[in-house]
């Protein structure tokens, strides 16, 4: 049976509070509400568990968001050296082995975006 996460608490707190309000002293279920609450109370203490592990697991992924960027800079160092080490450089097998395209790979980045529009404008 699903339930909201929090439904049981609150549930279990409005048995104890009704339990004591109305028949402290009475026995139900063979239990009295002292026997109740300890039986009741490792739910509880599991969602404070979950509750802590979960505070652990944003710290631990703040440390690993930390590290991923101290990674990459020493990443970008290390390709920054390779490119200007003699021997190596933008052009070699290294550098394209680090994920980057070499230099004679490369296209000369010119762009023609509005030759077929100036043609249709001159009539050509």
């Amino acid at each position: 049976m699903a339930y909201a996460l929090d439904h049981i608490i609150k549930r279990r707190s409005q048995y104890i509070n009704a339990w004591k309000e109305n028949a402290e002293d009475a026995v139900f279920w063979g239990m009295t509400l002292g026997q109740f609450k300890e039986a009741t109370a490792e739910s509880a203490r599991l969602r404070d568990e979950i509750r802590k592990m979960e505070a652990g697991l944003v710290a631990l992924r703040m440390q690993r968001d930390q590290a991923d960027q101290a990674g990459m800079v020493l990443m970008d160092h290390v390709a920054n050296s390779v490119r200007g080490t003699p021997g190596f450089g933008n052009d070699s097998s290294l550098y394209s082995g680090l994920g980057y395209v070499p230099q004679s790979q490369r296209k000369t980045g010119l762009v023609r975006k509005f030759k077929k529009l100036r043609e249709k404008k001159t009539g050509q």
